[in-house]
């Protein structure tokens, strides 16, 4: 599945980024930008004046005549953050540059990828998809509700950027998610963040004050046990089990404890 992700993931992030460059190229005026010599929004009188040595700036092949590529040059930027930043008029009411459910799904889906790269095509997706009209911004499952939004801190943390601000909203979403309506998704999503970001210890604390021993589970964290063997200390699980009554949960973390 990680493989297929991964696959998806560049492919649209590649078409989305091949979309948008070709969208900033046709709206930059490089001509008038090189006459703003001091950049101030304005073109002056003295700058009309020296219009001919300012457009000479534009000739980087030093034949004295320009062409369409020097007037409207390959945009240089390499991510899509640095290619809509700045670009006010890009994002109206019915502007994309890629059909916006597969931006949406392939967002949902590239939270199981691990690897640094693909992460940060993740991440760039969100930069886009967050600058989108509102119509646009569809609302996602808990807790990940602004979809493009709480992505970005999700692929951030996996990334060890804004850890704090992402660890707040998704523990936020642990405390406070409905779970008669969505069950332990966003409990199960706190664990596995912590988990994954070497949290390991604050993982099994929310794993035993919020997941009972009997409750269902959507599968979406590790176990307690699991945990546990990362952590290479057992006593979290046995106490647990020992709380609830759960012999053979205690026996497998007593037999565990005795094999490491």
């Amino acid at each position: 599945q990680r493989a297929v992700a991964q696959l998806l993931l560049r492919h649209v992030h590649q078409e989305l980024f091949t979309n948008v460059k070709a969208d900033v190229k046709t709206r930059q005026d490089s001509v008038l930008q090189a006459l703003d010599t001091n950049q101030d929004g304005e073109i002056s009188a003295d700058e009309i004046a020296n219009a001919v040595n300012s457009l000479k700036s534009l000739d980087q092949d030093g034949d004295s005549k320009l062409t369409m590529d020097e007037l409207k040059p390959e945009p240089t930027a390499t991510t899509l953050a640095e290619l809509i930043a700045g670009q006010e008029g890009m994002f109206g009411e019915h502007s994309y540059h890629i059909d916006t459910t597969h931006l949406a799904s392939t967002t949902r889906l590239s939270r199981i990828l691990e690897d640094e790269e693909c992460l940060r095509l993740a991440l760039d997706l969100t930069q886009y998809g967050k600058e989108l009209h509102e119509q646009f911004q569809y609302e996602g499952d808990e807790p990940f509700k602004d979809i493009y939004r709480h992505h970005a801190f999700y692929f951030q943390a996996l990334l060890g950027e804004n850890l704090d601000e992402a660890l707040d909203h998704f523990k936020e979403r642990s405390d406070n998610v409905d779970t008669n309506q969505w069950g332990t998704v966003g409990i199960e999503t706190y664990i596995d963040l912590l988990a994954r970001v070497g949290k390991i210890e604050e993982a099994i604390a929310v794993t035993i004050e919020k997941i009972q021993p009997d409750q269902r589970t959507m599968g979406l964290a590790p176990s307690l046990l699991e945990l546990c063997e990362r952590s290479g200390n057992y006593s979290p699980l046995m106490d647990a089990c020992r709380g609830s009554d759960d012999v053979l949960g205690f026996a497998t973390g007593l037999m565990q404890a005795k094999t490491e």
